[in-house]
């Protein structure tokens, strides 16, 4: 997802939701944050180093695909790529033409990503709250990719054969763009062709505590 998901969707959720502006502010910063916090040439440093509080900072986005799989495992199925359990894996495997399963799918609405977005709720953590939410909406967007280099991300096509297999890096930003209609070939027909704006207003209007409820166009933030 981009900005427009990341930082004003959340930041009018946030409000809806009953938090206040600037509250709202700090949970719309922190989701869309965690895109923009990467330093491909440093990976990590050190804050107030040398002091009692001192703490490593790691990049939670990189746009370097070619890093080495270790590094990358560290950013994208935790942060962009979120797997669903073994039994939304294997529920989910029905809608590729080729039937495959991986255990790190991505699965809109997972249980594990419904956990991390209500366990942030529970702390109070407005800055957790924001890269919880990233978390969890990124999973309607990215789903039935896993975040790793692997040919279950493959899509058809010469260009495609030529960008590595790394999350939707073959696709290139098409899911990640709300009004966006695309053609994603490792589905069955009746489910290939994509358009983006159901799965984010999915995004919006879902909820881990509650059933998903409607918002009205016409309520002022």
């Amino acid at each position: 997802m981009d900005i427009e998901f990341h930082y004003y969707m959340t930041y009018i959720i946030a409000r809806r939701a009953g938090f206040g502006p600037d509250d709202s502010s700090i949970i719309a910063y922190s989701s869309q944050y965690t895109d923009d916090n990467t330093d491909d040439k440093t990976g990590s440093f050190y804050i107030s180093q040398d002091t009692p509080d001192a703490y490593e900072r790691y990049i939670s986005q990189t746009v370097n695909i070619l890093k080495p799989q270790k590094e990358l495992m560290r950013i994208y199925p935790v942060f962009h790529f979120l797997p669903g359990s073994l039994t939304e894996i294997a529920g989910d495997s029905a809608r590729r033409a080729d039937g495959k399963l991986h255990l790190m799918n991505t699965i809109p609405n997972s249980l594990s990503a419904q956990k991390v977005l209500t366990e942030a709720l529970g702390l109070d953590d407005l800055y957790r709250i924001g890269i919880a939410t990233h978390t969890f909406s990124d999973t309607f967007a990215h789903q039935n990719f896993v975040g790793a280099d692997d040919g279950f991300n493959d899509m058809a096509g010469l260009l495609e054969k030529l960008i590595p297999s790394v999350g939707h890096a073959d696709a290139k930003h098409s899911p990640d763009i709300p009004n966006k209609l695309w053609q994603d070939k490792r589905l069955v027909p009746t489910h290939a062709s994509i358009d983006n704006k159901p799965r984010f207003l999915d995004a919006a209007y879902s909820d881990p505590i509650r059933p998903p409820v409607m918002i009205q166009s016409d309520q002022a933030i």
